[in-house]
């Protein structure tokens, strides 16, 4: 059986975008360079090393964590280009503009994927007669990414809070103790605490569960 995604290596991403650059502007573009990081969790992480508030920094899409992945970010009030050093993240200051970047803000991704474990018969194949139903892949649903969209829909807020915290012991994407401080001083007040996570993340999880309903329809689609 064929294998994909055995190292981060096997899975290169590139994000193709036309953000204008500038000699001068409020915002400076990089291209981030990561590896086992999920996108958030290498901005925050860029966020705390900087010491600037999280939401300085925008970025237009989610990239996947179990990869070598490339992608523009903007920093707002951050002028310096050289001395950003971050194990497996990559910092490359491009230049100027007046427009955070935000979601959606790209033309498109880039992938080379190595597969591996190919015997002879499956080399034969090539990509113009091959077929394969394009499935939203693990790093669109995490853990509990669709429970807590589903929940998000059905206004069950409570429900998605509990799913959020449920494993905030490691601290994933870095909004959870947020959160959790919000819960602490006002038990009761779920959509508050549900406001304290980044509106990209808040998304994220809506598009989680539509992207189940869509796996789920694909599949009854190629059985039926």
């Amino acid at each position: 059986m064929y294998k994909i995604k055995q190292i981060p290596e096997d899975f290169v991403v590139k994000e193709v975008n036309n953000i204008k650059l500038k000699e001068n502007g409020n915002y400076s573009y990089f291209i981030l360079k990561k590896k086992n990081y999920t996108t958030e969790k290498a901005v925050s992480t860029i966020a705390h090393y900087l010491e600037i508030n999280r939401k300085n920094i925008g970025y237009a899409g989610s990239k996947d964590k179990n990869a070598i992945t490339e992608q523009m970010i903007s920093i707002q009030g951050f002028n310096k280009t050289k001395g950003i050093k971050l194990k497996d993240i990559e910092l490359i200051y491009k230049g100027k503009g007046d427009e955070r970047i935000s979601l959606g803000d790209l033309n498109g991704n880039e992938f080379i994927i190595t597969v591996r474990n190919l015997n002879k018969e499956n080399i034969k194949i090539n990509s113009k007669t091959i077929s394969i139903p394009n499935y939203f892949d693990e790093q669109r649903f995490s853990k509990n990414n669709y429970l807590v969209g589903k929940s998000i829909l059905k206004k069950d807020f409570k429900k998605a809070v509990d799913l959020i915290l449920k494993d905030s012991s490691e601290k994933t994407s870095g909004f959870e103790e947020d959160v959790n401080k919000h819960i602490s001083r006002s038990p009761n007040d779920f959509i508050g605490a549900i406001k304290k996570i980044p509106k990209k993340i808040r998304m994220m999880y809506v598009h989680a569960f539509q992207s189940l309903i869509f796996n789920k329809t694909v599949s009854e689609l190629i059985i039926s």
